[in-house]
C-alpha cells in the first residue's frame, strides 16, 4: 500500500507527496534557523558592534574629505625649525606622497615631529585627511617614526 504511492502516476497522489516534502522542508529550516541564531547569537552581536564601527569611521572620513576639499585652513601643528631638513615620510608604512604633502600642509616635515604627535594632533590630521585617527595608530606611524629617527641620528 505504501508502495502504491510511487508507482501510482495520480497526479493527486504526486501533489500530496510534493506538499508533505515541502512542510518537512519548511519545519526543518524553521527550526535551524532558530537554533542556528540561539547558538550564534553573541558573534552576530559583535559583527553588528564591528559594522556600527566601520560605519562611523566612514562617516568621519567622508567629513573630513569634504572639510580638505572645500578648502578650510586647519592650522597648522607645527613649523619645521630652519635648523631641520625635510624628511622622507613616505619611508614610514602609511604614507604616500599625497598624505606627504597634506602633512606638510599642517607643518610636519620630520621624523622628529611625528614623534612628538599627542591625540589632539592625530584628530586634527584624521579632519584633513581621509585616514581615521585608528588607521594612524594601528600603522603605528609614531612607532615607526621614532625607529626612523633612532636610524637617522646613529
Amino acid at each position: 500500500m505504501f508502495l502504491s504511492i510511487f508507482t501510482n502516476q495520480n497526479t493527486a497522489h504526486l501533489l500530496e507527496l510534493f506538499f508533505w516534502m515541502l512542510g518537512a522542508f519548511l519545519i526543518g529550516w524553521f527550526f535551524a534557523k532558530s537554533i542556528y541564531s540561539k547558538i550564534h547569537q553573541e558573534e552576530i552581536k559583535d559583527f553588528k558592534n564591528q559594522v556600527e564601527l566601520f560605519e562611523e569611521e566612514i562617516n568621519t572620513t567622508i567629513k573630513a574629505r569634504k572639510t580638505y576639499e572645500r578648502g578650510v585652513m586647519v592650522p597648522k601643528i607645527s613649523n619645521i625649525p630652519s635648523d631641520k631638513t625635510p624628511d622622507d615620510l613616505k619611508q614610514i608604512k602609511g604614507i604616500g606622497p599625497i598624505l606627504e604633502s597634506k602633512l606638510n600642509e599642517l607643518g610636519i616635515y620630520t621624523y622628529e615631529q611625528i614623534t612628538l604627535l599627542n591625540d589632539a594632533d592625530l584628530d586634527r590630521i584624521a579632519e584633513v585627511t581621509t585616514f581615521g585617527k585608528s588607521k594612524i595608530i594601528s600603522d603605528d606611524w609614531i612607532g615607526q617614526a621614532k625607529e626612523l629617527y633612532r636610524e637617522k641620528l646613529f
